[in-house]
C-alpha cells in the first residue's frame, strides 16, 4: 500500500514537472518567434513544443512516457499569449473577434442552455410554492399566525440588518458618520493648523508655564487626545493633564478631560473616580464659573461611564 502511494506520488510529481517544462518551452519559443515575426502573438503550446525551431525536448527532463503524454494532452489546447504591458511586440486590433469567438463556442451555448433551464425550473417552482402557500393561508387554519410569522421572518430579516448597520453608522462614539464629520480636523491639520497651535502653546508655555492654573498643560492634553489617528497620542495627553493637576490640584477641567481620555482607552473605573472627584469638589477654589462649567461637563459624561460599567 505504501509502495503504491509512493509510486503515485512520483508519477504525479513527474507529470507536474513535465507540464511546467512544456509551458516553459512554449513561452521561450513564443518569444523567439515573435522577435523574428514568423508566428502570431498567440499560438498553441503543442505547436510550439513540436516546432522544429524551438524543441521542447531540449529543456524537458527525462520522465516516464505516460507522464509526458498526460502533460502533452493537458497542454494541447492551452493558449499561450503575452499580455505584458511592457512588451515591444506589435499590437494587432482584432475588433469584435473575441465576441464572435465566444458566441461560436459550443461550450458557451451549453452554459446558456443550463442557465436558462435553471431559471425556468427555479422561477416556476418558487411561483407554484409561493402561490400555494398564499392560498393555504387565505383560509382559517390552526396556527395561521405562527406560520405566517415564520414565512415572513426571512423577508423581515433584511431590513432589520440594514437598520442595525445604520445604528452602527450613527453611533456617537465610534460610528463612521461621526468620524467623517471629524475629518474637518484632518483638513485643518493639512492646512498647517497643527503647527500654528503648537507654536502658540510652546510660546505661551515659555512665557508662563502655570498660566491660568495649568491651562496650558490642559490645552496640550486635550490637543494630543483629540488629534485624528494616527497622530493621536493618549499617553502624552495623560502626561500633560496629570501635570496640569500637579500645577493646580483643584483643577476640575483637567480631571474631566483626563476622564474622557481614560474612557476612550477603556479605563472606565479610573474615569469614574475622576468624575466623582469633580462632582464632590466645592466650588470657589480658583474660578467659580469655570468650576461650574467643568462640573457640568462631568455630569454629562457620567451616564456614558455608568453605561460602560454595567
Amino acid at each position: 500500500m505504501h509502495a503504491d502511494y509512493r509510486t503515485r506520488t512520483r508519477t504525479w510529481t513527474a507529470t507536474r514537472q513535465t507540464r511546467c517544462g512544456l509551458i516553459d518551452a512554449a513561452l521561450r519559443c513564443n518569444r523567439a518567434c515573435k522577435s523574428s515575426g514568423s508566428v502570431p502573438r498567440a499560438a498553441s503550446a503543442s505547436a510550439f513544443a513540436s516546432s522544429s525551431r524551438c524543441s521542447a525536448s531540449a529543456v524537458l527532463p527525462t520522465r516516464p512516457s505516460s507522464s509526458a503524454s498526460a502533460a502533452r494532452a493537458s497542454t494541447r489546447n492551452t493558449e499561450i499569449a503575452d499580455f505584458r504591458a511592457s512588451s515591444k511586440a506589435a499590437v494587432h486590433f482584432v475588433g469584435l473577434k473575441n465576441y464572435t469567438d465566444v458566441l461560436a463556442d459550443p461550450v458557451i451555448w451549453r452554459s446558456f442552455a443550463t442557465t436558462l433551464w435553471y431559471v425556468i425550473v427555479s422561477v416556476t417552482g418558487q411561483f407554484v410554492v409561493g402561490f400555494g402557500l398564499a392560498l393555504l393561508l387565505n383560509r382559517p387554519i390552526p396556527g395561521k399566525g405562527l406560520i405566517t410569522t415564520l414565512l415572513l421572518l426571512p423577508m423581515m430579516l433584511s431590513p432589520v440588518v440594514v437598520g442595525l448597520f445604520w445604528k452602527l453608522i450613527y453611533d456617537p462614539s465610534w460610528g463612521i458618520l461621526n468620524y467623517a464629520l471629524g475629518l474637518g480636523v484632518v483638513k485643518a491639520l493639512s492646512q498647517g493648523m497643527e503647527g500654528k497651535f503648537r507654536d502658540r502653546l510652546t510660546h505661551a508655555q515659555a512665557l508662563n508655564g502655570s498660566y491660568e492654573w495649568g491651562g496650558i498643560e490642559t490645552a496640550w492634553g486635550r490637543f494630543f487626545d483629540k488629534l485624528p489617528w494616527p497622530k493621536r497620542d493618549r499617553k502624552k495627553a495623560e502626561e500633560h493633564l496629570r501635570k496640569a493637576i500637579e500645577l493646580n490640584p483643584s483643577a476640575l477641567r483637567a480631571r474631566v478631560y483626563l476622564a474622557s481620555t481614560y474612557l476612550d482607552a477603556d479605563r472606565t473605573i479610573e474615569a469614574k473616580h475622576l468624575l466623582d472627584e469633580v462632582a464632590a469638589s466645592p466650588v470657589g477654589r480658583y474660578d467659580a464659573p469655570e468650576e461650574r462649567r467643568a462640573q457640568a461637563l462631568a455630569a454629562g459624561l457620567m451616564p456614558t461611564v455608568l453605561a460602560k460599567l454595567k
